[in-house]
């Protein structure tokens, strides 16, 4: 018997000494396998983690893959110190990348747990007996410190398990080669390896993270599972050894599961009896009947009330019977709201009573006086909330803009404007060698940029079908552009602050500070909230308990959270006696919205309505009446709540869904509405964050990038259209149960698309859904998908915005080529909202496509990680989230010089309009050394990493280049000399740039430093002594090489010395 939580060991322990309990620890003790019969879900997990064999693994069968989860996750609050492991369920086999391959992953190391030592427990669903499982038993690499090792042996068993070699390792079954650097993430393991090679000996060996890619942990050994399964393949009947424990939930569900399967995959019944035979080992097993009820089953309580008499009552009641009762709660915040809220009855004190953190799927008890477990959510009426396990993470690779430049891209030269990029390339400098950017300008001139002033070149993001002009080298075109929008940022700047200084002066409604009232609204959320959730309610409530008017942005990306945040502020608003009106683009999403809102205060005095095109004339009349008098507390509609005739009683707060689909119109009246009312603005389109700081002060944002708990990535794919295809990911989705989007948007043909549908899954209920249908008959078929009476609903993008369905787990998106990449992103977000695993399908014909549209494609594969939103924002060109802040004739602007530029300057604008000292733009600092400072491609070989890190490089100050130092040598070995000459190049370009100089031209004898920043004050910055320099002008001077120097190299480290010695002895 394993120990309990302690928060319900008093439960748990009178369980073990219930008789059917023990007659069932015996008989798993001598290796039988069992049926249980007569508890579920958590009082079931209780059972089976008190029965678990006492030495070995013991093998717990559920029904299904969510019962499984479920169960696993029970199992592991019930029993924190028993090893629990879960097989997870498997997933398509129509994805292959990083995702597949974690998962992959993961269940190795399920599987892999059967054979370890000790106690525990490996949790599966029926369908894995079916499955053909990966073998465990794959060949094993030791690698020891010190040891020797066949590098090329090594990668050919790599690549022979199923391998990808990459640049850099993000899942397992990825290698990354670098000189004499392997990095190695093994199939089931939890980090990948870095190992350090001389030869073939092992220097160094070390764990890494992979997020950072920096090295966390030495090793002194270990040992590589290289095995991926992709070879033979095993039955979970044949991994099980003979004498393994077998424990069966809910008996009558795995046999169904069991049947239902074999059917959808055409397996023979005899199959299913072999299976079930394996399972008991005789027919029928042995079944142990035992009576573990669920307290909450039969109470049909609403929820609890503000002074929390119901459930007091009933607590009251058991305690009073001589039960213990232990009451769970999600949080620390929650159980400490929920003691208060029994205060009242002095309960908190009562020694039979527990307030604990933790969920479990359904609470138990013992009958009659038995103690019992539950969760207070159960009491209250709210629906069971499925705790998440922990996530997939497989990373993403972050986007930099200038790391992702191609030759023919177009870029932006601070000082010289729009060019072409074409590429990098090494030049001899005298008797020096360095890398060079090159960059082509109107009239084919040519500029080549030193790798090392990389921070002077910027990729042009302004639109995605935008290709601008090039600028002559030295013409004045560049210098008007930039100055005519720097003008534009500054009216910008000082419109936005004038409506900021109005806004102060105009008194808002300070709302009360938040009470038990709104405390218990809170807790009824059904989910825990994010931290970032958490901060951006914090931000709205701060901004409406102030004097000021509220006018807050909260941007989180689809599926994040913002939804609630908005709830709440409603919520708060009508507690203050006040009427809150909620704005949406769309017909759909108002009634999507209407329906949450509507579920959240259910049992709340709150009067919701919608108004929409398909309210009928006498809703509408009541509606209006309603919010004219005050009855209705929120509405919720479309454009239509800014027309005359709809006059609120006492409107307090207005809340904005996605503001940039509104019209100019619409967006005026908006304008006005923020100098009077409270105003929180929702968008799913992310902010840049250079935006973001470009506008700090500006305009009040919250950003929530944290996605929900147990929430999975959505596995992407792009591919060929094609019936096989089509039918595949339909059948997938539909066999375990879900529902599909199938996004076609052209109406024209959408018909031909629904009949191609029906032919390849005829036994699916398909339906249509488009713009041009009318108002009722589009909501009638949204609410049957929605209800699950459609399986497959063919759609246009009338479905981009605010159908949210759990079930509907896939969507396929034809023709996806001609599609944006942020509108591709948000299309991908109708799916993947809960914790199953969902997929998006892109389509396209077989045909050659435009090189832009490649891209996109290409993009969305890759940035398919929780939050990526970011990087998509940027990569799309299309920069919607800086069309929520700034208009359309900003963005305008941002057309014309390039996205960074733009930011750079209304950052500019926005201090100067503070009153504030404007930052300089980095000036073009000259450095002729004669050096070889490069980073070699041996060393680093991938080229989007070294410009990656040459941008780091070129913006980083002392530490962070030390920092830099370190991270090179961990990743890639030592330094080699052009790579070490190049960090003291950057370093002694910082160290000119803080003393004024913007030029250093060398030659054999010495160096002439020129300043044009500070003639003044140049003469008392540099660090030379008098006898040490020629003053040549008030801006110049000449200095001569000491005799013990005559490298580049060394004239190098001299001048890095001198200066950092100067900077050093300078007063702060």
């Amino acid at each position: 018997m394993s120990a309990g939580a302690p928060a319900c060991r008093s439960l748990l322990d009178a369980l073990a000494r219930s008789g059917p309990v023990a007659q069932l620890s015996a008989c798993v003790a001598g290796g039988g396998r069992v049926e249980l019969g007569g508890a579920a879900r958590a009082g079931a997990a209780a059972v089976a983690g008190l029965a678990a064999h006492p030495t070995q693994r013991t093998v717990v069968v559920a029904a299904s893959a969510e019962s499984a989860e479920s169960a696993a996750l029970d199992l592991g609050f019930l029993f924190p110190d028993l090893a629990v492991a879960l097989l997870p369920a498997a997933e398509s086999e129509l994805d292959d990348g990083p995702t597949a391959r974690a998962l992959r992953s993961e269940r190795l190391v399920a599987l892999g747990s059967l054979g370890e030592p000790g106690p525990g427990l490996l949790v599966v669903s029926a369908p894995v007996f079916l499955e053909d499982l990966p073998a465990t038993d794959g060949p094993v690499a030791l690698i020891e410190r010190g040891g020797r090792l066949q590098r090329e042996l090594l990668l050919r068993q790599l690549s022979d398990q199923g391998f990808s070699k990459v640049a850099m390792v993000a899942a397992p079954g990825e290698v990354s080669v670098r000189g004499d650097i392997l990095d190695i993430y093994p199939w089931a393991a939890t980090h990948p390896v870095r190992v350090e090679l001389f030869d073939d000996d092992v220097e160094d060996l070390r764990r890494f993270e992979v997020d950072t890619q920096r090295s966390v942990e030495t090793l002194d050994s270990i040992s590589l599972r290289l095995g991926s399964g992709q070879g033979q393949q095993r039955s979970f009947t044949e991994l099980l050894l003979d004498d393994t424990a077998l424990i069966v939930l809910d008996p009558p569900g795995v046999r169904d599961r069991l049947v239902e399967v074999a059917f959808e995959a055409g397996s023979a019944p005899r199959e299913i009896d072999a299976v079930l035979a394996a399972i008991a080992r005789q027919p029928g097993g042995e079944v142990f009947p035992l009576d573990v009820g669920e307290p909450a089953r039969d109470l049909s309580l609403h929820a609890v009330s503000r002074d929390a008499r119901p459930l007091a009552e009933v607590l009251r009641a058991w305690l009073d019977a001589g039960r213990e009762v232990t009451l769970l709660c999600d949080g620390v915040g929650e159980r400490d709201r929920l003691a208060h809220a029994l205060s009242a009855d002095g309960l908190p004190e009562h020694p039979a009573l527990k307030l604990a953190v933790g969920r479990v799927t359904a609470g138990f008890s013992l009958p009659a006086t038995g103690p019992l477990l539950v969760h207070h959510h159960e009491l209250i009426g709210r629906r069971a909330v499925r705790r998440s396990r922990p996530t997939r993470v497989v990373a993403s690779r972050a986007l930099d803009s200038v790391a992702e430049l191609a030759a023919g891209d177009y870029v932006v030269h601070l000082l010289h404007g729009v060019g072409r990029y074409q590429g990098m390339q090494r030049l001899q400098r005298e008797q020096g060698e360095e890398d060079f950017l090159v960059l082509e300008f109107a009239e084919g001139t040519t500029m080549y940029v030193p790798a090392s002033r990389i921070d002077l070149v910027e990729r042009f993001i302004g639109g995605d079908a935008v290709s601008p002009k090039l600028d002559r080298l030295g013409g004045r075109t560049w210098r008007r552009k930039k100055e005519k929008v720097a003008q534009a940022c500054r009216d910008l700047a000082s419109e936005l602050l004038e409506l900021q200084a109005q806004r102060a002066s105009n008194k808002g409604f300070s709302h009360p500070p938040g009470d038990t009232a709104e405390a218990d609204f809170e807790a009824t959320f059904a989910y825990e909230d994010t931290p970032d959730q958490r901060k951006a309610w914090d931000d709205v409530r701060h901004d409406m308990e102030s004097p000021r008017v509220t006018d807050r942005l909260v941007v989180g990306d689809v599926g994040f959270g913002k939804t609630e945040v908005a709830v709440r502020a409603a919520y708060k608003t009508v507690l203050a006696g006040r009427q809150c009106a909620v704005l949406v683009p769309t017909t759909i999403l108002a009634e999507q919205h209407h329906e949450t809102f509507r579920h959240r205060m259910a049992e709340e005095p709150v009067r919701v309505e919608a108004l929409s095109r398909l309210s009928s004339a006498a809703d509408v009349k009541s509606v209006l009446a309603g919010i004219t008098s005050g009855a209705v507390d929120i509405v919720i509609g479309t454009h239509k709540l800014l027309s005359k005739k709809v006059r609120f009683a006492n409107l307090g707060l207005v809340i904005v869904d996605e503001e940039q689909r509104f019209g100019v119109v619409h967006k005026e009246r908006l304008k006005q509405l923020r100098a009077e009312v409270d105003v929180v603005t929702l968008s799913a389109t992310p902010i840049p964050r250079t935006l973001h700081m470009a506008m700090s002060g500006l305009r009040q944002i919250s950003t929530i990038h944290t996605p929900p708990p147990g929430r999975l990535p959505v596995l992407t794919k792009v591919t060929y259209d094609s019936d096989d295809m089509l039918g595949k990911a339909l059948k997938h989705e539909l066999n375990r149960g879900g529902q599909v989007f199938v996004l076609h948007n052209r109406v024209q043909s959408i018909d031909t698309m629904l009949t191609r549908v029906n032919a390849l899954v005829p036994h699916a209920r398909a339906a249509i859904a488009h713009g041009q249908m009318s108002a009722r008959e589009l909501q009638r078929v949204v609410d049957e998908f929605a209800s699950g009476e459609i399986d497959v609903l063919v759609c246009t993008t009338i479905i981009e915005s605010g159908i949210d369905i759990p079930r509907a787990n896939t969507i396929v998106v034809t023709d996806a080529q001609r599609f944006g990449l942020a509108d591709m992103h948000q299309l991908r977000g109708r799916v993947g909202r809960e914790n199953r695993q969902a997929y998006a399908f892109f389509l396209v014909p077989k045909e050659k496509l435009p090189e832009g549209a490649n891209r996109r494609l290409k993009a969305i594969e890759e940035f398919s990680s929780l939050d990526s939103g970011l990087p998509i924002a940027l990569r799309d060109l299309e920069l919607r989230g800086a069309g929520n802040l700034l208009g359309a004739e900003q963005s305008g602007h941002i057309l014309a010089v390039g996205y960074d530029t733009y930011c750079r300057l209304l950052r500019a604008a926005v201090s100067a309009a503070r009153g504030r000292t404007v930052e300089d733009e980095p000036g073009e600092i000259e450095v002729e050394l004669a050096l070889t400072a490069f980073l070699p491609a041996e060393y680093v070989p991938d080229e989007s990493q070294r410009m990656a890190l040459l941008r780091r490089l070129a913006g980083a100050g002392k530490r962070k280049l030390q920092a830099l130092r370190l991270e090179l040598v961990d990743r890639f070995g030592e330094l080699p000399v052009p790579a070490a000459e190049l960090l003291q190049l950057f370093e002694l370009r910082r160290l000119l740039r803080l003393a004024g100089v913007s030029s250093l031209l060398a030659d054999g004898m010495g160096a002439a430093l020129i300043n044009i920043s500070d003639e003044q004050a140049f003469t008392q910055r540099h660090p030379f002594r008098p006898d040490e320099f020629f003053l040549l002008s008030p801006d110049r001077i000449r200095v001569p090489w000491p005799r013990s120097i005559s490298s580049p190299s060394q004239r190098l480290d001299w001048l890095v010395e001198r200066f950092g010695a100067a900077r050093a002895a300078a007063p702060s």
